[in-house]
């Protein structure tokens, strides 16, 4: 699915674990960021790379959950703890 011409875009209900996609500028083309709200104790967001040169923000809503099997041996660029 792709998706243009937008301002806001929440990914995800279970919120806190979300993200709110916006743009840089006033369009998408400009690029995009994601915005995240840390707003509960045990939640856990990293940011990582792995082995084929992607990288993934993920947002845990409890700390204690496990990366998608594919994303197990990913280094760890950033972490919120």
């Amino acid at each position: 699915m792709e998706i243009r011409d937008f301002s806001n875009i929440r990914v995800g209900s279970g919120f806190p674990a979300s993200f709110d996609i916006k743009p840089i500028k006033d369009h998408e083309s400009y690029g995009i960021f994601a915005n995240i709200p840390v707003v509960k104790e045990g939640q856990r967001i990293e940011l990582r790379k792995n082995s084929w040169g992607e990288i993934a923000l993920f947002n845990f809503k409890y700390d204690d959950l496990t990366l998608p099997k594919e994303w197990e041996d990913s280094e760890v660029l950033w972490e919120n703890k």
